[in-house]
């Protein structure tokens, strides 16, 4: 196998991330095959967040995913169907490059580093693969959803969805709520490298398969896809909801309950005057929260954070949980 070269190009050094942030970040773009590039206008420039984290997206832009500080953690979709990073990589905490690429630099030569990159509707997660010692096998945890894998090599995410019909029952139906395209993998001279896609227990592992010829570094990518966690599937989920609202009193008294055990939870429905309003509030704040006040924003916030599971899974508003605590 060809020895390792980590390119770095002299218009991406000076961006203040590390040479190494900015070298994983160039190879994944310069070793991208011409079928699977992304046109740079569509790529969405990542955000630090209140927190270390890192946003896609929050500006003039829908969030579209959340990233952790380091290798460590999940990639959060808008849906909220979660991503772990692949911890056979090694890596440092991420780094923001001038590409608007989210680079989390290995921790020595012979680590993988990964890059991601992100649209409104998907998110890229590739790895960089220095050398031969590296591993082959890289393993992406999922929650909130199921993988599926596909007879065409790809990846099919399935969630049960709830929905509240008008008469007050709600539904549970098994939906497809993203994909995860075929994989490739790219040899530091363009050639094609053999890979595939294994579900084990609730992970999705790509297998990366070398031959003697392959030059490193090799990249590699799982592509992700969103369907479901707009503004639009939001709306809709308390449309629904507000629909039902006087056909479910057994419902609504459990949620009171919950939210009664909380003191940072009652705070922030009496701060929105009340569980109707609150759920009315969160509604707005995913579709446009400058209309809201800054003392209302955190309000809402802080029901995303303390009242997830009684809104995810009790009122069956979680689109709107996952945008606002992607917020």
């Amino acid at each position: 196998m060809a020895a390792s070269l980590l390119v770095v190009s002299p218009a991406l050094a000076n961006d203040g991330a590390s040479p190494e942030a900015v070298g994983a970040a160039q190879n994944v773009l310069a070793q991208t095959p011409a079928s699977e590039q992304v046109a740079a206008d569509a790529i969405i420039a990542p955000v630090r967040g209140e927190t270390a984290d890192i946003l896609i997206g929050g500006q003039s832009q829908p969030i579209s995913a959340l990233l952790p500080a380091d290798g460590a953690g999940e990639v959060i979709a808008a849906n909220g169907v979660g991503i772990g990073l692949p911890a056979e990589a090694s890596t440092n905490p991420a780094e923001v490059t001038a590409t608007d690429l989210v680079s989390y630099p290995a921790k020595t030569e012979h680590d993988t580093s990964v890059v991601v990159q992100s649209t409104t509707s998907s998110t890229r997660i590739h790895t960089v693969i220095p050398d031969a010692q590296a591993s082959m096998e890289y393993t992406y945890a999922i929650s909130d959803a199921t993988p599926k894998l596909r007879t065409d090599g790809s990846v099919e995410l399935v969630a049960d969805v709830a929905q509240w019909t008008p008469d007050g029952q709600q539904t549970v139906s098994a939906t497809t709520v993203g994909e995860i395209r075929a994989p490739w993998a790219r040899d530091a001279n363009g050639a094609v490298v053999a890979t595939h896609y294994e579900i084990r227990g609730n992970a999705v592992v790509q297998v990366v398969q070398p031959s003697k010829d392959t030059a490193f570094p090799v990249v590699a990518d799982p592509d992700f896809w969103w369907w479901t966690g707009t503004i639009v599937t939001c709306a809709a989920q308390v449309a629904a909801l507000f629909v039902a609202w006087a056909k479910i009193p057994s419902v609504l008294a459990k949620a009171t309950k919950i939210i009664n055990a909380s003191a940072k939870l009652k705070a922030a429905v009496n701060k929105l005057g009340g569980l109707k309003k609150a759920i009315d509030a969160a509604r707005q704040f995913v579709a446009n929260k400058s209309k809201l006040s800054a003392a209302s924003q955190n309000a809402v916030k802080a029901l995303a954070v303390y009242g997830v599971s009684m809104l995810s899974d009790l009122l069956g508003v979680g689109s709107c949980v996952a945008i606002i605590r992607g917020s």
